[in-house]
């Protein structure tokens, strides 16, 4: 298994693939400056995925039980710094899932989207040498992390869902992500990258504007966002993959969803809910919660559909007290 480790920022660092770029080094140089927003600065590490083929960028926080964080998309790992700042008594392991952010190139395709999902928890777990770990996930995460507690159980013990989970049944599919799934669609829609006013626009249709409003999200976050989406491209390579999951019409494939079956078989488990979540509603929280045996739904005033962008310590606080009780 190839690795490399370096702190923080790691600027003076050769990757595996060759000398540090200039739009790595500024994308780098934004993401330090949010991580020490939040008093933090991760180690990080380079490690194989060894059924996916490809290599990942893992970042590292504290030190005890493991947590292994699992963002959606468009975004990276570093999405989660505010909420990891915050739970450092646990060993937090942020990786940026492919594609997308510092990790390598990755293509999800019809041909690997399964394996994809069913293989991305275990491989990552296993290339850190991790046998068993708490999951905290958002949005695609989510999807990834109810498919690995069916697949390994042994190898996930508390799951805690931060908003509305992705390809889960009965939960719709947001009329922006309709709009990727036309055939070809992405290729128009990627084609600018979205700048600061469309991205605030998009936070804001998510559910949080009253945040934005308030300035509760830090300059230097949208410095981070903008540098992920200009100088990583990871906007477009995760965009483009939303058609490997394409069912018939303008929706997902059947096969890769989760249904009764599936979440009646899933371990203990915490759902937070922005109460302003902009891609479903709280009768989908509560219908969620109600096919969980023994979930625990929290509804938290005023957040949006990444909850701990808009009260972090409250978040922390949650997930702290839930993976306490988990065996």
């Amino acid at each position: 298994m190839a690795e490399t480790n370096a702190p923080g920022g790691g600027l003076e660092k050769t990757r595996l693939e060759g000398a540090v770029t200039q739009t790595e080094l500024a994308y780098r140089q934004a993401e330090l400056q949010f991580w020490h927003q939040y008093g933090t600065e991760p180690e990080e590490r380079f490690v194989e995925l060894d059924t996916l083929g490809t290599t990942i960028r893992v970042q590292e926080v504290g030190s005890g039980d493991p947590i292994l964080f699992l963002h959606g998309s468009p975004t990276s790992g570093t999405n989660f710094a505010p909420l990891v700042a915050s739970l450092d008594e646990f060993s937090c392991l942020i990786p940026d899932l492919p594609p997308g952010g510092l990790s390598a190139p990755f293509e999800i395709s019809k041909d690997n989207v399964t394996t994809w999902l069913d293989h991305l928890v275990t491989d990552t777990l296993d290339a850190m040498g991790v046998e068993r770990a708490h999951v905290v996930a958002s949005s695609s995460g989510s999807a990834l992390a109810m498919k690995a507690a069916l697949r390994a159980p042994e190898r996930v013990r508390g799951v805690v869902h931060l908003g509305a989970p992705w390809l889960v049944e009965d939960i719709p599919v947001p009329f922006g992500e309709k709009l990727l799934l036309v055939p070809g669609a992405w290729r128009l829609l990627t084609a600018v990258t979205p700048g600061r006013r469309m991205q605030q626009s998009m936070l804001k249709s998510i559910g949080h504007g009253k945040s934005i409003e308030a300035g509760r999200i830090p300059e230097a976050y949208w410095a981070w966002s903008d540098a992920l989406f200009t100088e990583t491209g990871t906007y477009a390579e995760q965009m483009r993959t939303l058609p490997a999951f394409r069912g018939s019409g303008l929706d997902y494939d059947p096969t890769l969803k989760l249904g009764a079956d599936e979440l009646s078989r899933q371990g203990p488990t915490l759902v937070i809910w922005g109460t302003d979540e902009g891609l479903a509603s709280k009768d989908d929280a509560q219908s969620l919660v109600d096919r969980i045996p023994g979930a625990r739904l929290e509804l938290l005033a005023d957040a949006g559909h990444l909850p701990w962008l808009d009260f972090p310590e409250e978040v922390a606080a949650s997930v702290r007290s839930f993976l306490g009780d988990v065996e």
